[in-house]
């Protein structure tokens, strides 16, 4: 079964047994909302130009495609003038991304959904896996990669992706994070990608500091 980025992200993303979430939601939220367009990036239908999104060359005027990213690139198709990847990340990254995405991988019966009630009153879903064989085997190419061995460029954009929103240390603590670093700058990643990876990480940043003087705020 093939796997993009976006699904390795989640699958990763809920940890074995419970299937609760190992990182934040807006962590998530936009890493989901990066690895979408990085997904983009290496089938070759978007590239980064003066650090803005555009279609490829070739693609640029064919018609609306159909597929797991159809919305985002169709999107993209339409824009009158380029945004930044950091735009796109911030206007993609949602809820109802993540649900969405969740669904995806429910309906292939990779994961499942399990509601957790609380005192008969509050009720809660998890998605703990249905299938582990998929994420078993990419954690053997992400085992082998973290002990040493040269990351292709599909796994070097997706331990970029888990280090920019915090998963690589929650999976792989015992990895240093200097490692993590060369692993992501090592990847033969390319322009395009590497601005995806970092308007990625700057819409996290931005997110995270909004919520954070928010709740400053409403405590003051």
């Amino acid at each position: 079964m093939k796997l993009s980025l976006v699904d390795e992200l989640l699958l990763l993303s809920m940890r074995d047994g419970d299937g609760k979430r190992l990182i934040g939601g807006t962590e998530l939220a936009c890493g989901l909302a990066g690895a979408t367009l990085a997904d983009l990036v290496l089938d070759g239908l978007v590239t980064i130009e003066e650090n803005k999104v555009v279609p490829a060359a070739e693609q640029a005027d064919g018609p609306p495609t159909s597929g797991p990213h159809d919305d985002l690139y169709n999107r993209i198709l339409e824009q009158t003038k380029p945004h930044k990847a950091a735009w796109w990340v911030e206007k993609l990254q949602s809820t109802k991304l993540v649900n969405e995405r969740i669904e995806s991988l429910v309906d292939r019966g990779l994961l499942k959904e399990e509601v957790v009630s609380f005192l008969g009153i509050f009720h809660r879903a998890t998605y703990p896996e249905n299938n582990p064989a998929p994420e078993a085997a990419l954690r053997r190419r992400l085992d082998s990669v973290f002990a040493g061995a040269s990351a292709d460029e599909h796994l070097g954009v997706l331990v970029a992706l888990m280090h920019a929103t915090g998963l690589a240390g929650r999976l792989y603590p015992e990895v240093p994070k200097k490692r993590v670093e060369e692993i992501a700058d090592a990847a033969p990643l390319g322009k395009a990608v590497k601005g995806t990876i970092d308007g990625m990480h700057a819409a996290i940043v931005a997110a995270t500091t909004v919520a954070t003087t928010a709740a400053v705020s409403a405590a003051t």
